[in-house]
């Protein structure tokens, strides 16, 4: 089984916490990213995979700026909160890309943890990525 998503890209990892005193808080930001990100998922309707999982992250990127790690725990958390993974830790590896602009958005793959075969091929327009279960 695979679960396929699309959501909005998350606020850079600056953007998640900010400091109150001695804790360490969500920020406005961060709070309605997840709010939104839980309805899009809502709204695809996955099922969810139960135990060690494989997740692709397909970015879009927005500025060069941009470190694509400050995508993975966010997305991470909201398919947990979203009931997609029941844990974060049950994540055994994480593949992470960046994608041409478009819209902002992550392109999500979760796929329970098996033997696979991962080929990366570069075109002249860009190429991809090919995931194919292996014995």
């Amino acid at each position: 089984m695979k679960i396929e998503l699309i959501l909005p890209a998350p606020p850079s990892a600056n953007k998640l916490f900010r400091q109150a005193g001695a804790k360490r808080v969500k920020t406005r930001e961060y709070d309605a990213w997840r709010s939104e990100a839980a309805w899009r998922i809502r709204q695809q309707d996955p099922r969810s995979i139960d135990g060690p999982c494989f997740v692709m992250v397909g970015c879009e990127r927005k500025s060069a700026r941009a470190d694509i790690d400050n995508m993975i725990k966010p997305t991470l958390d909201a398919l947990q909160e979203a009931g997609t993974i029941r844990n974060d830790k049950s994540v055994d590896s994480v593949l992470a890309f960046w994608l041409p602009s478009c819209q902002h958005q992550i392109h999500v793959v979760v796929m329970p943890s098996a033997p696979m075969t991962i080929d990366h091929i570069i075109t002249a327009n860009g190429g991809g990525w090919f995931v194919r279960e292996t014995e």
